[in-house]
């Protein structure tokens, strides 16, 4: 079963994605759905060792309640086809 994210009581929350420190891959949101924005994204330092990872923060606000999926794709921005892809579940209040 496919874990879901819970917003906090302002309808607030954060992805966490795990991407390639190296060769220019991103995490990058498809078509969210109305009522969902990025707030803002943020992108940690990575490992301090060959092949480290880092992690790419994107936060949400939702302006209704409901049950949402989020679909992210890694790739280069250059590059028309994706290297993988996350599908994730949000429940926005009841």
């Amino acid at each position: 079963m496919d874990e879901v994210l819970v917003a906090d009581a302002s309808g607030r929350f954060t992805v966490d994605l795990e991407e390639p420190a190296a060769a220019g891959y991103t995490w990058m949101p498809l078509g969210l759905p109305p009522g969902i924005q990025v707030e803002r994204e943020e992108v940690m330092p990575a490992e301090a060792v060959v092949g480290g990872v880092r992690h790419h923060l994107f936060h949400f606000a939702a302006s209704q309640s409901g049950r949402y999926q989020l679909d992210f794709e890694l790739r280069r921005s250059w590059e028309e086809q994706a290297t993988d892809a996350r599908h994730v579940q949000v429940q926005v209040g009841g």
